[in-house]
């Protein structure tokens, strides 16, 4: 297990921590008592010895991994050269030399009576913290935070809208009004004497950062990412992949060193193209590749968990898969995180709105971006809404949900516009690309919010390496690139056939074509293989394996302990009856309609829901 508890209390008097956080009683931890009433707690897997250093000036622990820019150490050797570092130029200094890593680091500074708690350049282990007249709570686990019993919970209806329409909120807010997020590339600054805290901002965020525009350069990105795979594979210990048909593990896995062999696991439906590409990746790449399908029951058991951990019900194969990795010992596991959104436009949506131009160049393969400043915030703010929207229709929700839930959810969407008006406006301050400003507010929210779930799911057993995605120096080259020479995962591609042809022959599940096809022809393939339309000799090799590879279908209509855990939660949130879920289920297991994972993430909102009633 991995993770990251602090607590402060002005009595002294706090629960006992296996009260606050739901662990193996078997499980290893580091505790560190600090001062009167407060104590800090450190789960950290096999690595205690290295994640830890102290000295007469401070301590310093560290979850997560991190490599200093110039220095080769192990991660203790780090850690020393971190106090050194912050002793001269303070928290900005830490930050800034910093060169890549996955990470929440602790510095204790005994001189001054302080704590301070830093995070790399993304947010990428999400940090959670609370206040209130009964003390301070720092934590990676949000729901632990709460288990302190130091804060009531105060439901938000805008966050639990924002959670349920898009799977995530924007900025700070969640579904309960007193938790806060670490925003990335910060500092939370704890006085252990005053009983205070503050925020400090760490230079040049990722997310306000547009250099100038500099044309994609073969070398240099070839240089990067090999630099950036190596970096990591040198503290990453015996290491497995998850690896997809996609092409950001793809990428990973051909650049990873070659005497750091690795082990791919793979997860999905057998005829589904992510399986058959998975399979060709791991060949070529001559290791084993691992492809088991978690059963509804192995699901079921380890909800509770997932929820425990995460505050959120969502993607349980990570879980499932980082369990199994870790018996058969591995330390760390490899995730292709982002490379995408920032290296292959990934997060570029603006294209099917607001201009009939870029709506007509898309099918050209030419991605035509928009000007800011000749919208307003509340257009760009209601485009960005709908390409993000995961409720095209309340149809299936209003199959199992309170009508007056769903009504709820309805009424707060002004609200969650009003959220993202605030975020274009931040970045409209830097930017005048539509594109940017989707791409920021999607990789600063979403990506931290939601997506990263997958990692944080994984952290109960193994470190999560994001190799290319939490590379600074890659990652803020990316941004050299125009929305042109990144979009439809045209830098992505190029990178890959430039680099690696081999690995650029097999096909992106996404489209069914080889990487070496240039972005143009994806677009339209993609468009075709979704329309099931091939034509001989462009798509229609792989026609028969499916584009879809999601469990969740099969999984809510087999298991009746799937169903009875989420009919559960969804009632104890009083956002649905026992009719009403009874006859859905039913329909369910008869085959009668289709479930989705989106069920359970509704369940996990019920069950936020739950502890405010």
């Amino acid at each position: 297990m991995h993770g990251l508890f602090f607590q402060d209390t002005v009595s002294g008097e706090k629960k006992a921590f296996d009260e606050i956080w739901r662990f193996d009683q078997a499980t290893n931890y580091r505790q560190l008592p600090l001062s009167p009433g407060s104590e800090l707690f450190h789960f950290d897997g096999q690595t205690y010895d290295e994640s830890y250093y102290q000295s007469e000036y401070t301590q310093i622990l560290i979850d997560g991994d991190l490599a200093l820019a110039g220095h080769e150490n192990s991660l203790q050797q780090s850690l020393a050269a971190i106090e050194d570092i912050y002793l001269k130029n303070g928290y900005q200094g830490v930050i800034a030399a910093v060169a890549a890593g996955s990470f929440n680091l602790a510095i204790v500074d005994k001189k001054a009576g302080k704590v301070l708690f830093l995070n790399d350049f993304i947010g990428s282990i999400p940090l959670y913290y609370a206040k209130s007249n009964q003390g301070t709570v720092v934590s990676t686990n949000p729901v632990a935070l709460f288990n302190s019993g130091l804060f009531p919970i105060t439901l938000d209806m805008t966050g639990v809208a924002s959670y349920a329409h898009l799977g995530y909120a924007f900025g700070s807010r969640h579904i309960t009004r007193e938790l806060n997020k670490l925003p990335a590339n910060c500092c939370l600054e704890y006085d252990l004497n005053h009983k205070t805290s503050k925020i400090l901002k760490g230079h040049n965020n990722l997310f306000e950062t547009f250099p100038e525009r500099k044309n994609y350069q073969q070398q240099k990105y070839a240089g990067l990412i090999s630099q950036a795979c190596h970096r990591v594979a040198k503290t990453s210990g015996k290491t497995a992949s998850f690896l997809s048909g996609g092409l950001d593990s793809r990428m990973v896995t051909a650049a990873w060193p070659k005497d750091k062999p690795l082990e791919h696991f793979t997860y999905g439906a057998p005829q589904s193209a992510e399986i058959e590409f998975a399979r060709q990746v791991a060949e070529l790449n001559a290791a084993p590749l691992h492809h088991i399908i978690p059963q509804g029951g192995d699901i079921a058991d380890m909800m509770e968990n997932i929820f425990d951990f995460s505050g959120l019900a969502c993607f349980p194969e990570r879980y499932f898969f980082a369990r199994l990795m870790a018996e058969q010992g591995f330390n760390s596991v490899n995730d292709g995180f982002l490379i995408d959104v920032f290296l292959g436009g990934d997060f570029f949506h603006n294209d099917s709105y607001l201009s009939p131009v870029s709506k007509l160049a898309k099918y050209l393969g030419i991605f035509a971006d928009q000007n800011a400043s000749k919208y307003s915030s509340e257009a760009i703010a209601e485009a960005y809404f709908d390409s993000a929207n995961l409720l095209k229709s309340y149809h299936q929700l209003e199959q199992y949900l309170d009508p007056e839930f769903i009504a709820a959810i309805k009424q707060a969407k002004p609200t969650i516009l009003d959220d993202i008006c605030t975020e274009v406006k931040r970045f409209a301050q830097h930017t005048d690309s539509v594109a940017y400003i989707f791409r920021n507010i999607t990789a600063a929210n979403r990506s931290v919010n939601y997506t990263l779930s997958q990692g944080v799911n994984a952290r109960q057993f193994l470190k999560v390496n994001y190799p290319l995605g939490l590379d600074k120096e890659l990652i803020y080259t990316c941004l050299e690139l125009s929305p042109m020479q990144a979009a439809y995962r045209r830098g992505q591609l190029r990178a890959l056939k430039d680099n690696f042809p081999d690995y650029a022959q097999i096909p992106y599940s996404r489209t069914l074509v080889p990487a070496t096809y240039p972005a143009a022809a994806h677009k339209w393939a993609s468009i075709l293989s979704g329309k099931g339309i091939y034509i001989p000799g462009f798509n229609s090799r792989y026609k028969d394996k499916n584009l879809h590879f999601s469990n969740w279908g099969h999984w809510f209509k087999d298991n009746r302990q799937l169903r009875d855990i989420a009919r559960n939660w969804l009632l104890s949130g009083n956002i649905t009856d026992s009719n009403r879920i009874a006859s859905f289920f039913a329909a369910i297991a008869e085959d009668k309609t289709r479930a989705s994972g989106h069920i359970f993430h509704i369940a996990g909102i019920s069950k936020w829901i739950s502890r405010t009633l």
